[in-house]
């Protein structure tokens, strides 16, 4: 394993605005830190941010994006950072996309089947098996704590 290399100061500044000022069709993978869900990050007025939401803020020249509102990735790539591939948006777009685009883990349900599942009125049991998930799965979305947008 190769060991991280810290970037020297405004090194990691000076990359995003490259990203921003030429733009590709590409995805622009960020080459520093990342978190534990495997997005970029960098120290920026000594708080830690995410990079493809700086990256975005730049290209649209917004000093600071609101908290509530999401950065969503057309590529579904978390190291992306071309702006060009990122949208801001509301939690619950960002939960669809994710769940479109199959990240959310395990078995993947479409939207019809968790509206099934929400409607059934067999045991949680009876109801994962009809649909190959866990009877825990099908208790988290009767009680929208999985899908809750839908």
């Amino acid at each position: 394993m190769t060991p991280r290399i810290r970037p020297k100061y405004g090194e990691t500044i000076a990359f995003l605005l490259s990203v921003v000022a030429e733009p590709s069709d590409e995805c622009i993978l960020w080459p520093f830190g990342r978190n534990g869900q495997g997005y970029g990050i960098l120290r920026r007025g000594g708080k830690t941010v995410l990079a493809h939401r700086l990256a975005l803020a730049l290209y649209d020249k917004i000093d600071v994006p609101p908290p509530h509102i999401h950065t969503r990735h057309s590529c579904h790539t978390p190291l992306c950072i071309n702006p060009q591939h990122m949208t801001w948006g509301t939690h619950a777009e960002n939960m669809l996309d994710k769940a479109m685009a199959c990240r959310s883990g395990g078995v993947k349900l479409t939207t019809d089947q968790v509206l099934q599942i929400r409607a059934s009125i067999g045991t949680c049991k009876a109801v994962g098996e009809q649909f190959n998930v866990s009877a825990s799965t099908v208790s988290l979305i009767r009680r929208r704590d999985r899908w809750a947008w839908l």
